[in-house]
């Protein structure tokens, strides 16, 4: 900071103060630049572990943004009792400020590939958790979510490269994206399969968009927990909503799904009133009694370079006007989409899956897509079978844009049919549904699976 150690000293207590909490540990020197910045290297953020937890395993999720003004009494009160809150499944949980401006923003935004110069300072959100909990995992995530989101209001929507976190593309990587835009030989080049993906990267090639969804490395780091995955043509966003006044709203959602489909013209979308009768019942019995109810589903396809910011900047507007909708039962899963079996119907069902309790999301994901998947494929008269797999950096940001607090699922299965005939042609191959069925129990908790049931609003009933 400009000033002497003694100011820098005196503004330390005062936001200590202010805080209202006591610091673990306390340690400042003056130093120039350059011995500051080594200092930093050689920061080591995280306790070393105790001789007895030589083994300790922790993953480690990130959230950032850029700041260009200050920060009003109450969110940095709220930001203070959120880091405070007891959470007894949340590990160590940090929120670190790092001063910007100076020589940074003296190189013109557009001068180089790092576009961040008009920023004066940065946040990183930081959690660990325990990778052999889930329900930590979650808890975790949740937590960096509502740290990241009470500051989101102040940001400019920019993240740190370095510290991209769990979401999608922000102001900063879509700067950059435009500035490379005369150069996509390089990806092509030198990454045409898309090796190298996550949230911020480049896109592929046009021509190989079509050949991938999302293919995800398990970075040390980061540790997301998506499954590779190939043979997916879209990312799908797919919105379960619940209703405060228990209305349909078909006018309304059918409306919606035309207008929509004017975001851009690699993005097509549905809106699915649900009606439990329209398939006349279903094999799973008592299994899914106790799920969640939803009263419709919209969903919408893109490309994995499509707009998904402003794909979900058109859902917050939407709900927003819907005052019907519970956002506290209310959810979304975004990810890759794989077609096991190509089909468009009028007729759809939409299952949002949660996995058994011993399996991870990943080997979930894999079993889906492989074991189940080739089930599916053998289903005589099937006319059209896809799957969403939840990528969960997509799906988190989503919920935290849209303001959703329901329940948190590991994929969507979508079937369709071309009426409840056809639908009911398949369910009187017992042999053939009780062999799916009981392929499902071995990675599927029936009981915390719901499911949206109806026909697409822009589709006629056949």
């Amino acid at each position: 900071m400009i000033g002497s150690e003694a100011d820098a000293a005196e503004r330390l207590d005062v936001f200590v103060s202010q805080a209202g909490r006591t610091p673990a540990s306390s340690w400042s020197r003056h130093m120039t630049y350059l011995a500051a910045k080594r200092q930093l290297n050689n920061l080591d953020q995280h306790q070393e572990p105790l001789p007895s937890e030589t083994n300790r395993k922790a993953h480690i999720y990130t959230k950032s943004e850029f700041f260009r003004r200050s920060l009003d009494h109450q969110t940095i009160m709220a930001l203070a009792d959120n880091l405070a809150r007891d959470a007894a499944s949340v590990g160590n949980r940090e929120v670190a400020f790092m001063p910007w401006g100076g020589a940074y923003n003296q190189v013109p935004s557009d001068a180089t590939a790092f576009p961040h110069r008009n920023e004066r300072f940065l946040v990183q959100h930081l959690v660990e958790t325990d990778p052999d909990a889930p329900e930590a995992q979650h808890d975790g995530r949740s937590w960096l979510s509502r740290s990241w989101a009470l500051l989101h209001p102040f940001g400019s929507g920019g993240a740190y490269p370095k510290l991209p976190g769990s979401g999608s593309p922000g102001l900063g990587s879509r700067l950059l994206r435009r500035k490379l835009r005369p150069t996509p030989k390089l990806k092509a080049t030198y990454d045409p399969d898309n090796f190298f993906s996550f949230p911020q990267s480049l896109p592929p090639p046009v021509d190989a968009q079509l050949r991938w969804a999302r293919t995800t490395i398990a970075c040390p780091c980061c540790h997301e927990e998506d499954v590779p995955m190939t043979g997916s043509e879209f990312v799908t966003v797919e919105l379960f909503l619940a209703s405060s006044d228990r209305s349909h709203h078909a006018d309304e959602l059918a409306h919606w799904s035309s207008a929509v489909g004017d975001l851009s013209t690699t993005a097509d979308a549905r809106a699915v009133v649900h009606d439990s009768t329209a398939l006349g019942g279903l094999a799973h019995g008592d299994e899914t009694a106790s799920a969640p109810t939803f009263v419709a589903l919209l969903q919408i396809r893109q490309l994995p370079s499509g707009p998904i910011p402003q794909t979900l900047d058109a859902l917050v507007a939407q709900l927003d006007q819907w005052s019907w909708v519970d956002r506290a039962r209310s959810t979304v899963v975004v990810g890759p989409e794989l077609v096991v079996v190509p089909g468009e119907q009028p007729l759809l069902l939409a299952m949002a899956l949660r996995r058994r309790g011993e399996m991870s999301r990943p080997e979930f994901q894999r079993y889906w897509s492989t074991n189940h998947a080739e089930l599916g494929r053998q289903v005589p008269g099937s006319q059209g079978y896809r799957q969403v797999h939840t990528d969960a950096a997509l799906t988190d940001e989503a919920r935290t844009v849209l303001r959703l607090n329901g329940p948190d699922y590991d994929g969507v299965a979508v079937a369709c049919y071309a009426d409840q005939a056809a639908f009911l042609g398949i369910m009187a191959n017992e042999a053939v549904v009780q062999r799916l069925l009981e392929d499902e129990r071995k990675f599927i908790d029936h009981s915390a699976a719901a499911m949206v049931v109806g026909y697409d609003a822009d589709k006629p009933r056949q």
